[in-house]
C-alpha cells in the first residue's frame, strides 16, 4: 500500500475518531471503495489529467451526497490537492487502519461447499488461535478441487487441511518410500 495512501487515511481516521464519528467515516469508506470497485469508469474519472479538479469534485458530489460531511470535504480537499488518483487506494488503507483499531483480523476459507453458521463459528475460533484478535472477518470462496477439508488464510499464515493435501503428501511419501 502507498505511504502517501496510508498517511492520509491514517489522518482521517485520526480525525473520525476524535470526532466520535468512525462508524459514520468507516461506512461511507466501504461505500466508496465499493463504488470504485464496481465502477472503472469513476477510477478512470480520478485518474484522468484532462478533467479538472472542479469537475471531479463535482462528480464525487454528485456520486457521494448522502455521506458523511468529513468524508466529502477529505474528497474534495484530495482532488484539490491532486491526489484524486490514490482515492481508491486511500479508502482501502483506511479501512486496513479501521480494522486493526477495532482489533479485527481479516480471514480467507476456501471450502468445497458453502459454510453453516456453526462452521462459521469454529473457523472464527482457529483465526483467534493464530492471530490473536477481537473479532473476525471470514471470506469466503469455494473450490471443489479441494475434494474436502478447508484452507485457511490469515495475515502471514496458511492452514491447508484439504483432503487434496493429504492425498498429494501421502502421494510424494509413497514415491520417497518406494511403494
Amino acid at each position: 500500500m502507498n505511504s502517501i495512501s496510508s498517511r492520509y487515511a491514517k489522518a482521517l481516521l485520526q480525525l473520525a475518531v476524535e470526532r466520535n464519528i468512525i462508524e459514520s467515516i468507516y461506512t461511507d469508506m466501504l461505500y466508496f471503495d465499493q463504488v470504485c470497485a464496481a465502477n472503472q469508469c469513476l477510477v478512470t474519472t480520478l485518474k484522468s489529467p484532462v478533467i479538472k479538479d472542479d469537475k471531479k469534485i463535482a462528480v464525487l458530489q454528485a456520486i457521494f451526497h448522502e455521506v458523511h460531511d468529513l468524508t466529502l470535504s477529505f474528497l474534495a480537499m484530495v482532488t484539490q490537492k491532486h491526489r484524486e488518483a490514490l482515492l481508491p487506494a486511500m479508502a482501502q488503507a483506511f479501512l486496513a487502519q479501521y480494522n486493526q483499531h477495532r482489533g479485527i483480523k481479516t480471514a480467507q476459507v476456501i471450502t468445497t461447499f458453502p459454510l453453516s453458521d456453526q462452521l462459521i463459528l469454529q473457523l472464527q475460533q482457529i483465526v483467534q488461535q493464530i492471530v490473536p484478535c477481537q473479532h473476525v472477518i471470514l471470506e469466503q470462496d469455494i473450490d471443489p478441487a479441494l475434494i474436502g477439508g478447508y484452507i485457511l488464510r490469515v495475515e502471514d499464515k496458511r492452514l491447508d487441511q484439504s483432503l487434496r493435501k493429504k492425498l498429494l503428501t501421502l502421494k510424494m511419501n509413497c514415491v520417497t518410500e518406494g511403494y
